[in-house]
């Protein structure tokens, strides 16, 4: 019977949230690092430029990009990897806190995360975070079961090909799978070795396993920058930061409401609470040790993701979610004595969570719907659009200041910033030969080539497409498309 309720409920989760992703999957135009991954992908299939993807960006994605390609290169097609995996990752999920608590549990967490902000914001868009994070909460539950079952469960051997995909996806998860191996040493090895007839050659494969397959990465990055950690280096050197730990302030500024909605959180300072008062009383360690598991990998990695990366709130959906379980399951828990008490407020908690979960949806819903109707947006997306019929498909290059994945993405050409004089020029001769077009934005004091000062680029400029004036209200103003020609 428990099993046929897991599985309905497992179906429930998918099915239901597979479809609220994907009524708020749009159709608007791709923003920075969805045109960046798809960029690199389409170039694979077409031979088309890549510019902006640089080698620090994870080849999963755009791996992922070039199946998806295959079939359409439409938005909200291409969205589906984002509903598909967001769906998944509530299944993981539920998963987890299942095995770690019992499935109401577990329930309760899935929700609350399911219909937070943060979630349905995030998930239906061509981003690696939910879906990387998606399988590290798949990852932590093959853990757990080969935990408790003394190392008998032979799933384990999936964890070395789930974990290898979510580095692919996300090269930044590094830092949480070393911080998964640090505490799953600290917090469980001891008790798993007291177990009678501990089985630790099925994790012990798994492990080299895994090394394997994330070995041609590191093999890839001595080639390329001499050093097997140069790639995840550069990933960190454009980290943004203005300061180190500059996230972490930011995180701690947004919560409880800015960063996933008021319950998650409410839940994530529960989780702290929980976390640090099982870590200091012995009695406590030793009765909720996977809990204290769970909660500890949450709060640190959220602590360094924090510390080394400046903030954005899908950095931390990962760290966000095991910290606000470990505050849910810590009451439960505290509740145990009162078995009525307890029933009652969970139940009152899930009604909560979808009380607000409604709210949360109709304000992203209301988002993605102002972006597919923005005018700002579509006009400029219009813009680029123009650039590859004029070229005539023999290689295009585009000089701008602005959206340089974007318009790459849109207009299938080379992308370059405008920078000075000299620099032009150095960078127009290695594409003689190609279509050169510059993209100028009426409101913006950049260096621009438009023909107040084309001449002295030596240049002539042909004006091909202009945007109507959206100064008043929108962006950079009114954007003009020149095509450029040498002054013979």
């Amino acid at each position: 019977m428990y099993s046929i309720i897991v599985a309905f409920l497992l179906i429930l989760i998918f099915c239901g949230f597979f479809t609220v992703l994907w009524l708020l999957a749009g159709s608007y135009s791709f923003g920075w690092d969805e045109a960046v991954y798809l960029t690199k992908a389409r170039s694979w299939i077409e031979d088309t430029p890549a510019d902006t993807f640089g080698i620090y960006r994870p080849i999963g994605m755009a791996s992922v990009g070039w199946v998806i390609l295959q079939w359409s290169d439409s938005e909200k097609i291409v969205r589906a990897f984002g509903v598909l995996f967001g769906a998944a990752a509530l299944v993981f999920i539920f998963l987890l806190f299942a095995q770690a608590v019992n499935i109401w549990v577990a329930l309760s967490i899935t929700l609350l995360v399911g219909t937070s902000p943060l979630f349905l914001r995030e998930a239906p868009q061509f981003f690696n975070d939910v879906p990387a994070a998606g399988f590290l909460f798949a990852l932590l539950w093959l853990i757990l079961r080969y935990y408790q079952t003394a190392g008998k469960s032979r799933l384990i051997y999936f964890a070395a090909p789930i974990a290898a995909f979510a580095f692919y996806l996300r090269y930044g998860i590094i830092l949480q799978l070393g911080i998964i191996a640090l505490i799953s040493f600290s917090a469980l090895s001891k008790k798993f070795w007291n177990k009678e007839g501990a089985d630790i050659w099925p994790f012990i494969k798994t492990g080299i396993l895994f090394l394997a397959l994330v070995a041609p990465h590191f093999l890839y990055s001595l080639a390329v920058t001499e050093n097997f950690f140069g790639v995840l280096s550069l990933g960190s050197e454009v980290a943004g930061r203005k300061y180190l730990g500059e996230g972490l302030v930011d995180y701690m500024r947004w919560l409880p409401s800015t960063l996933a909605g008021p319950l998650v959180g409410g839940c994530v300072i529960l989780g702290v609470i929980v976390v640090l008062i099982i870590l200091f009383r012995k009695k406590l360690r030793k009765e909720y040790e996977e809990l204290l598991w769970l909660g500890g990998i949450g709060i640190l990695v959220f602590f360094f993701t924090g510390l080394l990366v400046h903030a954005e709130a899908r950095y931390v959906f990962f760290p966000v979610v095991l910290i606000s379980g470990a505050g849910i399951s810590g009451i439960y828990f505290m509740l145990s004595r009162w078995l009525a008490l307890r029933d009652i407020l969970i139940g009152l908690f899930i009604i909560s969570i979808l009380y607000f979960g409604v709210g949360h949806y109709k304000g992203v819903d209301a988002f993605f719907r102002e972006r597919e109707n923005n005018l700002f947006r579509n006009a400029y997306t219009k813009s680029y659009k123009a650039i590859q019929p004029n070229s005539g498909g023999t290689g295009c290059v585009v000089w701008t200041t602005q959206y340089f994945p974007q318009v790459s993405w849109y207009s299938g050409c080379n992308v370059i910033r405008v920078a000075d004089e000299a620099a032009f020029k150095k960078n127009f001769q290695k594409y003689i030969g190609k279509n050169h077009y510059s993209i100028a934005y009426s409101e913006l004091n950049d260096v621009q080539i438009q023909p107040a000062t084309a001449e002295k680029y030596g240049l002539t400029l042909t004006e091909i497409y202009n945007t109507p004036d959206l100064s008043e209200s929108f962006g950079f103003g009114r954007v003009s498309i020149y095509r450029m020609e040498v002054v013979r």
